[in-house]
């Protein structure tokens, strides 16, 4: 259904469509996958990931309760720049992995870390909906252009 193939792992159309036109904004995953109700599918959170591509394009989940990512939020006792320390050490460990072993899972988990630090600074202020209008007010209303006569 999601992915034009009958069987688990392929890539799905989320996939392929950040794959293929990259994202307008490089601080949020180009593949956002909303759930209704917090019930994931009944084939489990396999049907947003990436199958063969790499796992940097594979969908990540937003959630209607709490934190709408886990894990947006630095834990108690974590400063934005121990964070920043740590991912740097990460980023050092992995650059060493790269050049001795050559994973290109291991480039893409570099980036995956950069993408997380990026949206603990950017992607409360795009899931705050208290900034949306209220579907009552004028500010929500569509507008019709005028008609000519």
């Amino acid at each position: 259904m999601h992915t034009g193939n009958p069987n688990l792992g392929a890539a799905l159309i989320g996939s392929w469509a950040t794959y293929g036109l990259g994202s307008e904004n490089s601080n949020l995953p180009g593949f956002m996958v909303l759930t209704s109700g917090g019930n994931n599918p009944d084939a489990g959170k396999p049907v947003w990931e990436s199958g063969y591509l790499p796992s940097i394009y594979q969908g990540v989940q937003c959630r209607s309760d709490g934190e709408p990512v886990l894990f947006l939020n630095n834990q108690p006792g974590i400063s934005d720049s121990l964070r920043r320390r740590t991912l740097h050490a990460l980023d050092e460990l992995n650059q060493k992995t790269v050049e001795q072993i050559g994973d290109p899972e291991t480039s893409t988990r570099i980036g995956q870390y950069e993408m997380a630090y990026r949206m603990q600074v950017h992607a409360s202020d795009a899931f705050d909906i208290h900034k949306e209008p209220n579907a009552g007010s004028p500010a929500a209303r569509p507008t019709r252009p005028a008609t000519a006569r």
